[in-house]
């Protein structure tokens, strides 16, 4: 079972890709120092709330998506159409 700080690392290298930004990228649009999110991304620390709610925005997501491990979620948990979709593909994404 993942720790917190890997499921948030987890999460952020695949809405990156799916969104299809590097780290300079999101650092720019949110005012991000470069070390400090190649931390979260690696695992080594954890952002404070406000720094996942400005990802979760930024990526046009819920904070739950970027926290919670979505492996063990149901579908119907989730509250959009965008966020059943994420599930789907992620768990697809998973099995190959």
């Amino acid at each position: 079972m993942l720790g917190n700080k890997e499921i948030m690392a987890e999460n952020i290298k695949y809405f990156m890709a799916r969104k299809g930004v590097n780290a300079a990228e999101v650092c720019s649009a949110l005012g991000f120092k470069t070390n400090t999110f190649s931390d979260w991304v690696t695992a080594k620390s954890y952002p404070r709330i406000d720094k996942i709610e400005a990802m979760a925005n930024y990526f046009g997501i819920s904070k739950a998506m970027l926290v919670e491990d979505m492996k063990d979620h149901q579908v119907d948990y989730l509250i959009s159409d965008e966020e059943k979709s994420f599930l789907i593909e992620f768990r697809n994404a998973d099995n190959h």
